[in-house]
């Protein structure tokens, strides 16, 4: 909310006076989709479909406010369709309320998805400048310090996190930047914006490519995601799960490189929509290559990659915290850090509990249909009370 709040306030401040009629829209158009991610991170059940629909109507809405939309690709053929207005504004539609989830879903670890909206806001600045829009270089430089701001205490130590009301609406704001930039300069190809996005794309196509495959829901969660297997690696390779809190933050780091290359790439070629497009597609090819082989080697080793494992059971009547010597396998016990969720059966409710820093625990008030419910329910308490810092892997169970 503050990252919204303070690009907000910035822009009555700009001195071009487009950029601030421009800015003024677009974070009005902002409004239902933070609301929607703030719902959810409060504790309401806010499903996919409404975020999703959310998404979809802050989208609408910054049509009309900037009355632009993707009508141009810099590739012949797809421009003719480009040019059907009804397709144009469907195809807009889509393509900015995935990028909301596509940011939201690689928020997984501290700074990630806060360093690519920087990046992000950097090149499309960039390609602002080479285009000579400098209302759109200085609301794409409005971006940058709101979210520098946030990093300086989500970056390492994971003090403060996005919540999805954050992470969804970054992606609104960029992804529109790079809408309204192409729209207003036919010397910029819609390729080259869309290859500053790389990143997200690919990881949530990817995703939900990965998903279908094995005959998954495409918004069921995995722990699969390209910033989960390179934590694993540095796990592996000598950090170990107990020093999470330095395998979480320099996972982003690590990461840095690859997020920022497609960024630069396209910043090289703004104007050759085919280059930006063969580019696009090199990219994907080496991101599946080294994806592929990166799980291939995770697994290999002990202890995939689970957001939580099974340790033991206890007897079934009332729900209670397990002790020694408790032992009857029709109870299924998870933990997972200070979490810990349990049910007597297939067909039965979970039931959460949040250890504190005394190591006393604390039973959520109800029961949950689903895991992941229990799992958001339970990690939003710990956040909200403060019990302790916690890596924040909500992109994994959305």
């Amino acid at each position: 909310m503050a990252i919204v709040v303070a690009a907000a306030v910035s822009v009555p401040f700009i001195a071009d006076p487009e950029a601030r009629m421009i800015g003024t829209g677009l974070f009005l158009s902002v409004l239902p989709v933070f609301i929607a991610g703030l719902a959810e991170d409060l504790g309401f059940d806010v499903s996919p479909k409404k975020r999703l629909f959310g998404a979809a109507l802050s989208s609408a809405l910054a049509i009309v406010v900037t009355g632009a939309w993707i009508n141009s690709s810099g590739i012949g053929a797809i421009d003719v369709v480009l040019g059907v207005v009804p397709i144009g504004l469907v195809i807009t539609i889509i393509w900015t309320s995935g990028l909301c989830h596509a940011t939201n879903l690689i928020d997984g670890m501290n700074g990630l998805a806060g360093a690519f909206t920087v990046l992000a806001a950097a090149g499309l600045a960039i390609l602002a400048y080479t285009a000579g829009d400098y209302p759109m270089v200085a609301l794409s430089l409005v971006i940058i310090p709101a979210v520098l701001g946030f990093m300086l205490f989500n970056w390492p130590g994971g003090l403060i996190f996005l919540g999805d009301a954050g992470a969804y609406s970054l992606g609104h704001l960029v992804a529109w930047l790079g809408i309204i930039l192409a729209a207003r300069n036919a010397d910029i190809a819609g390729t080259a914006v869309a290859l500053v996005f790389f990143w997200p794309i690919a990881d949530t196509t990817f995703a939900i490519y990965r998903r279908r495959r094995q005959g998954k829901r495409f918004d069921q969660p995995d722990r699969m995601h390209v910033h989960q297997i390179v934590m694993r690696w540095l796990e592996i390779a000598g950090l170990g799960r107990k020093r999470r809190h330095i395998s979480n933050p320099a996972t982003t780091v690590v990461l840095l490189p690859f997020m920022s290359g497609p960024i630069i790439l396209a910043t090289l070629m703004p104007e050759h929509g085919g280059l930006a497009l063969l580019t696009f597609g090199l990219c994907a090819a080496g991101f599946v290559t080294v994806y592929i082989l990166g799980t291939k080697f995770a697994r290999s080793r002990r202890n995939p990659v689970d957001v939580v494992r099974p340790v033991r059971t206890v007897p079934v009547s009332e729900p209670h915290l397990p002790t020694e010597g408790e032992a009857n396998p029709a109870l299924v016990v998870e933990v997972r850090d200070d979490i810990l969720l349990m049910r007597s059966g297939p067909n039965s409710y979970w039931y959460a509990f949040v250890r504190g820093p005394s190591g006393t625990w604390r039973k959520l008030d109800r029961g949950f249909t689903s895991r992941d419910r229990a799992v958001r329910s339970a990690m939003r308490t710990r956040f909200r009370n403060r019990l302790s810092p916690i890596q924040h892997e909500h992109a994994a169970i959305h």
